[in-house]
């Protein structure tokens, strides 16, 4: 079983991004991000004239509001004009004069309705080119002072499909137009007699009289069984930087469904190029556009990218919504919000919050974190500061209230003058408070050695606390009430990180780079019996003892080592050196050994891994590397009485793990914040996991003990205290909490809970009376109680619910003889929980707890 708890090895963090954006190197142009508030555009009330479909967008930017001339309808397909306005582009309030143009007089092009606006500005004057009839389609023109009154054009339509035979000999519609110069440049669309539709060019002095390119179609469809093999739609065009930009959408189905949106970039706006990562905006499926997103409108605004787009849920319902996504790939963004943790206590624990932050254009820019509860409020915000390139990174002191938080960020570009918020992104992180249930209590603390730190400690079998102190070497104390007393010290050199008690009272030292120790402890001082170094590349970090007597010993860059040990010597049996990471070396931190044998390696940035020992060789057997997250290390790992293996992960936080012979599977998971998970140990009696976190440089913040509790599927924390630099974490066999808490020495804590009508903790037990702990335990339904009288005595043994009300009376004021006796405890009736159950035997009483798992 372990035996030894302790960790001082230098740890190197890599910080690992999670950015959104696709990977790999494609253009600005195609990194667009849809907005989690999709759609952007309300439909009207209901009576109103776009009460059905509001979509179709296009959109002006003067520098300080967005105007915007879109399609609405009362019923799918009978098409209006109408125009909105927006500060942000997200926003939009609708004219109240709406639509501000509707059908055009009887018997001409666009008399059912009118639909798909394009709008140039001048400085002066607006124009527009529409669509007519959705049924007959042509393009017409209209213009206006201010952009909401319109006259059309008295020669409409300005533009109409080709003649029969050509490639559009039906209909066009669509017109995306641009400006330079003098010269009118436009795309249309427009179907074949076999229903393909695909893009024409046409040009004009005036945007009125129009000349088509002879070589139309210039945009066609792709091959058969390519995504736009059926359709090639016009949807944006932009000319920038010598070069046109067109954002197009297609689909391989009919004209009407499973429509997306691709790109394609021309030198002289007739010969296209479609980008070979198309389509580069899809649907989403169970979405509100998980049937078409088409129809792109886009403008470039700044370095930045930004899109309106239609979207439709169903074909069948044909309600056509007003999308947003962008493309800031090329200007400062978040790439990822980093919490780091689930579940904290509240009013305790300060969260570290790092926020990781694109800026290629070392913009000037200020960022926030935006702290918000479950009921959507902003409760809180925290200014970030810049700690690297990328990371920025500020702490948040959780109040006394316990609520589920998601934190963003808001990222004030001040050079480009916008605000990225990245909620709007889906770039969040997200944690719980709780309340604390328990609370951890003083004792005392001593610190005996000026050039020691207190690394690793072990309760021996007689209560003897064992301290490998650092420099300082191995000392042992005893604790009398409310002090400690030193009653051996032992100095031989090295860098004392480990200890652990033979079944012989052996005292066996991981003495870092001094290497493995074995010592007698008389009870008033150590004797050195033996001394083993392996390897110049090791430290002897810790170790654990298996029931035939093995020794393992987890050697830092060196790997895992086995020994025996005959009284005098060491043998070194068997060696391993596993490291599954690249970019980093491995570091044997900590070992455990089950029941069964098998050996646990807590192998720093390589995970956990997991090894059969026949006595010569390892075999490695199992694998888990859980590095999500920043500075994830695997510390240390202790095997509990169930066979769940607990793995304490750094910066990732705690860990439990099923082992089936041949491979891990993680039951549950909690992160920590600030400090580094650095030690654990379990309570022999409730199962309670306490964790000993210390700082962390790459924070400087939360060094501490904590507690949990495990039900077999998440843990709980149930309380917190400061330390200094907390390393390594015992259980003595009354419940006190031992502390390596670095260069302050040693530190001793009760822990006791919330429950006041029943006793919580380990009363004083008389040597002579004891009540042992149920197994299994968690149970399911029924479990062994066993306990222990010296003299006859009138017993009773009762369990109690977590309010203290008594389930069931196991012994009622029965008198037994001295000696060890049983009683099954089944729970059938029961509901999952933790219980207690408590004997009292004359003037003994003792109290512990049961967890019951359906």
């Amino acid at each position: 079983m372990k035996q030894t708890l302790i960790h001082l090895n230098a740890v190197i963090l890599t910080l690992f991004f999670f950015s959104f954006l696709p990977s790999g190197s494609l253009s600005a142009q195609t990194n667009f991000v849809k907005y989690i508030g999709n759609p952007v555009l309300p439909l009207g009330n209901p009576g109103e004239w776009d009460d059905a479909e509001a979509a179709y967008g296009h959109i002006l930017f003067d520098g300080s509001e967005y105007q915007m001339w879109y399609s609405g309808a009362p019923e799918p397909q009978f098409y209006r004009i109408g125009y909105a306005t927006s500060s942000d582009g997200l926003n939009w309030n609708k004219h109240a004069g709406n639509p501000v143009l509707g059908p055009g007089p009887s018997g001409g092009f666009d008399d059912g309705g009118a639909w798909l606006p394009m709008v140039l500005f001048d400085g002066s004057d607006y124009e527009m080119w529409y669509s007519g009839n959705i049924f007959i389609g042509a393009i017409g023109r209209a213009t206006s002072a201010d952009g909401i009154s319109w006259s059309r054009h008295t020669g409409n339509p300005v533009l109409t499909a080709s003649p029969s035979g050509s490639w559009n000999p039906e209909r066009i519609f669509n017109p995306i137009v641009i400006r330079r110069d003098t010269l009118y440049q436009m795309w249309y669309s427009g179907p074949s007699a076999s229903g393909i539709w695909q893009t024409g060019y046409a040009t004009s002095p005036d945007g009125i009289n129009w000349s088509q390119n002879s070589n139309n179609p210039v945009l066609t469809v792709g091959a058969p069984g390519e995504w736009d093999a059926v359709a090639a739609f016009a949807g944006s065009v932009l000319f920038v930087d010598g070069q046109y930009q067109m954002w197009y959408h297609g689909t391989t189905g009919n004209a009407l469904t499973g429509i997306e949106i691709g790109y394609a970039t021309s030198p002289d706006g007739v010969n296209w190029t479609k980008h070979s990562g198309n389509p580069i905006l899809r649907r989403t499926p169970g979405n509100w556009d998980a049937d078409n997103v088409s129809f792109a409108r886009v403008i470039k605004d700044g370095h930045r990218y930004r899109m309106w787009y239609t979207g439709r849920a169903s074909s069948g319902s044909a309600i056509d919504r007003l999308g947003y996504a962008e493309d800031f790939s090329n200007v400062a963004h978040v790439d990822s919000m980093l919490v780091n943790l689930e579940t904290v206590l509240a009013g305790i624990d300060e969260i570290t919050l790092n926020a990781f932050i694109a800026n290629p254009r070392n913009e000037n820019l200020s960022v926030r974190a935006l702290i918000v509860k479950n009921d959507g409020s902003v409760c809180d915000s925290v200014d970030l500061s810049q700690v690297s390139d990328d990371r920025w990174f500020g702490y948040w002191a959780i109040p006394e209230g316990a609520h589920d938080y998601s934190v963003g960020v808001e990222l004030n570009n001040i050079s480009a003058g916008y605000i990225h918020n990245s909620f709007h992104w889906g770039v969040s992180d997200e944690f719980q408070s709780v309340s604390p249930s328990h609370i951890f209590t003083q004792i005392t603390s001593i610190d005996d050695g000026n050039s020691g730190e207190a690394n690793g400690l072990m309760v021996g079998s007689d209560g003897t606390i064992f301290l490998a102190n650092g420099a300082d070497g191995l000392r042992a104390y005893t604790l009398n009430g409310s002090s400690f007393t030193n009653i051996a010290h032992i100095d031989d050199g090295g860098s004392a990180m480990g200890v652990a008690e033979a079944s012989d009272g052996t005292i066996f030292l991981a003495n870092g780079h001094d290497g493995l120790r074995a010592y007698h402890f008389d009870g008033s001082s150590f004797s050195n019996l033996a001394h083993i170094e392996n390897s110049d590349s090791g430290e002897a970090n810790r170790m654990a003892i298996a029931d035939d007597g093995t020794i393992f010993l987890a050697n830092g860059a060196d790997g895992l080592r086995a020994y025996t040990y005959d009284g005098a010597s060491f043998t070194n049996t068997g060696h391993t050196y596993d490291c599954g990471m690249d970019d980093s070396p491995c570091s044997a931190e900590d070992v455990d050994v089950s029941a069964d044998g098998t050996v646990f390696l807590a192998n720093g940035r390589d995970g956990l891994r997991v090894y059969h020992f026949d006595g010569m060789t390892f075999i490695n057997t199992a694998h888990s590397n859980d590095l999500n997250g920043i500075g994830s290390d695997a510390n240390s790992v202790t095997v509990g009485a169930d066979e769940t293996i607990f793995v304490a992960n750094g910066f990732n936080g705690l860990w439990a793990y099923d082992y089936n012979g041949n491979s891990l599977t993680e039951k549950s998971h909690i992160g920590i914040s600030g400090g580094e998970a650095s030690d654990l140990a379990l309570a022999s009696g409730d199962g309670t996991i306490f964790l000993a976190i210390k700082r962390n440089w790459l924070t400087g913040l939360d060094s501490r003990l904590m507690a949990f509790n495990f039900n077999g599927d998440s843990f709980t924390p149930t309380a917190s205290i400061e330390a200094i630099s907390a390393l390594g974490v015992a259980i003595g066999a009354d419940g006190t909490v031992f502390l390596a808490n670095g260069t302050e020495g040693l530190d001793a804590y009760s822990y006791s809970g919330s429950i006041t009508s029943v006793a919580d903790a380990i009363s004083d037990i008389p040597l002579d009376y004891k009540l042992l702990q149920n197994y299994p335990n968690p149970f399911n339904p029924s479990t062994t109680i066993e306990f222990v009288l010296a003299k006859s005595a009138p017993v009773t043994i009762q369990v109690f619910d977590i309010s203290g009300k008594v389930v069931a009376t196991l012994v009622d004021n029965e008198m037994l003889a001295p000696g060890s006796h049983q009683r099954i405890f089944d729970a059938g009736h029961l509901a999952s929980g933790i219980y207690l159950y408590r004997m009292r035997a004359g003037n003994f009483e003792q109290t512990r707890k049961l967890t019951l798992l359906k």
